[in-house]
């Protein structure tokens, strides 16, 4: 297709790019194009996930081809824009050649007016929220997620007994699909709790008004997850919900310095129900976070975000006139 295409001035490619570099190569090549990376997530980092335990520590001599395709990739790259500033980080030490103005965090973000919009509007939402909902003093908390093997799900589950031993009025949705989709709602039936619910996977208007009904986001990761600063970050926050996360790095930085969450140990459900248990016993605290959580929020419009990406697009082509 890109052979049939008037030739680019920059060619903008989303990493990991693995599988289709060298058709960019071709491309770059034949136009004499620019060549930005967008850093989406870390490959081959991310394989080590997958190799048992005792080999994980030998992932760079494993993957040790993969890791020189990538820095040999990042030493054409004429700018670099990266979804964290710990990828941004990361980049320049691939990416020796670029200045810092060519190397930009830009965060994935959220429009913001259309969603405040969606979570004013009118519409359903689940029958167990509007229940909820009744009782002005029962704390409610989302995990809206891909439930794939990366996340924390069975510590969110295995954290219900014990906030219900604690006598705290609090209500959980879980929210979307995949592998463990059908692990989440037989253990739930297993609970035959009245607090933990199941609420399948809300398209986005009416996440974002199940959003608008809730106090707190669990940001729930494995240890072993190389997720640096989740989509969910940015929902969480445009909807003003205190978060509970497991993730260290970016997120967790943030969250710390805006006040607006808290963290807990993956895999440790006495963590996460003491960081929940914190909240619903300081509804104050809880009411700073939340607001402090709708204030980062404002920094990741994407409006705001995504003007990075055109100022640095109008620097490359300001270069590629004077050479």
């Amino acid at each position: 297709m890109a052979n049939k295409s008037p030739c680019p001035d920059v060619v903008i490619v989303s990493e990991p790019s693995t599988f289709y570099w060298n058709s960019v190569l071709t491309i770059l090549k034949k136009s004499g194009a620019s060549l930005v990376i967008d850093v989406m997530d870390l490959w081959p980092e991310m394989f080590g996930i997958a190799l048992p335990r005792i080999l994980r520590s030998f992932q760079h001599i494993i993957f040790s081809p993969l890791y020189l395709l990538r820095a040999r990739k990042f030493m054409c790259a004429n700018a670099i824009i990266a979804v964290s500033n710990s990828y941004a980080e990361l980049s320049k030490v691939l990416a020796p050649q670029l200045s810092a103005d060519k190397i930009k965090t830009v965060y994935c973000g959220v429009r913001l007016s259309k969603f405040h919009k969606s979570m004013r509007e009118d519409g359903e939402i689940p029958e167990q929220l509007v229940e909820a909902c009744k009782d002005n003093q029962t704390v409610k908390i989302i995990f809206a997620s891909s439930l794939g093997s990366n996340y924390d799900v069975k510590t969110i589950l295995d954290c219900v007994p014990l906030l219900e031993k604690a006598g705290l009025n609090f209500c959980i949705f879980i929210a979307g699909i995949g592998p463990l989709e059908n692990f989440v709602k037989n253990s739930i039936r297993e609970l035959s709790s009245k607090n933990i619910f199941y609420v399948g996977n809300p398209y986005s208007d009416e996440l974002a008004r199940i959003y608008s009904h809730c106090d707190i986001g669990i940001s729930a990761y494995l240890p072993s997850s190389m997720v640096s600063l989740p989509i969910k970050a940015f929902h969480y926050t445009a909807a003003g919900l205190a978060i509970v996360n497991s993730l260290g790095g970016d997120f967790c930085q943030l969250l710390a310095e805006s006040k607006s969450g808290i963290q807990y140990e993956a895999e440790n459900s006495q963590s996460l129900a003491g960081a929940i248990k914190w909240y619903c016993e300081n509804p104050q605290v809880l009411i700073d976070a939340k607001k402090a959580s709708y204030n980062l929020g404002l920094n990741f419009d994407a409006d705001l975000q995504y003007s990075k990406v055109s100022n640095l697009l109008k620097l490359l082509t300001i270069d590629k006139k004077l050479i």
